[in-house]
């Protein structure tokens, strides 16, 4: 069953008001891994993971569960977006990508919730400083991962997306292993 994009996004935005509503002052932060949000949306249909969204999001909100995302995870999931569409991973990627962006965005702020590198949050405790450009960067990687909240639309991930996941996956592993 396909669902008009204008009841999706109602639904969606319905359900995230409410939720957001009722949630309590104690709240505990919730970071799902890669696998998590392949898993989640694997071999479901849109109906299906939308209905699975509603369960998650509803569970979330009886617990005070507030879902934030990392840049390792979106990273990982759009690493397999540079490839064909028709390659191994390319779908699975993208439903967990439009999964993880709704089930992350946070309507008080407008934004999707996604947390600093680990180093970067130390620096930030232990310095009380972050890199110059830490706003300028952490925002163009929120606007990149918006692209991912509407289900009709097809994001563009170019060569240049492509080198810049090289580029942070090598720092990342010559800064830790």
């Amino acid at each position: 069953m396909k669902i008009e994009k204008k009841d999706r996004t109602l639904l969606i935005v319905e359900l995230a008001a409410t939720i957001q509503h009722d949630m309590k002052e104690n709240k505990t932060s919730v970071f799902f891994d890669t696998n998590s949000y392949r898993q989640i949306v694997l071999n479901k249909s849109e109906l299906e993971i939308i209905q699975l969204f509603i369960k998650v999001k509803d569970a979330e909100r009886k617990l005070n569960i507030v879902p934030i995302s990392t840049q390792i995870v979106t990273i990982e999931l759009m690493a397999n977006l540079v490839e064909e569409e028709g390659s191994v991973n390319y779908q699975n990627c993208l439903e967990s990508l439009r999964f993880l962006t709704n089930h992350c965005f946070d309507l008080e702020k407008m934004e999707i919730r996604v947390s600093a590198p680990p180093f970067l949050q130390i620096s930030a405790m232990v310095f009380g400083a972050l890199p110059v450009n830490f706003d300028k960067q952490s925002k163009r990687f929120t606007r990149l991962l918006e692209s991912f909240i509407e289900y009709d639309k097809k994001p563009e991930i170019s060569k240049e997306f492509y080198d810049f996941v090289k580029k942070k996956f090598n720092y990342a592993r010559a800064k830790f292993f």
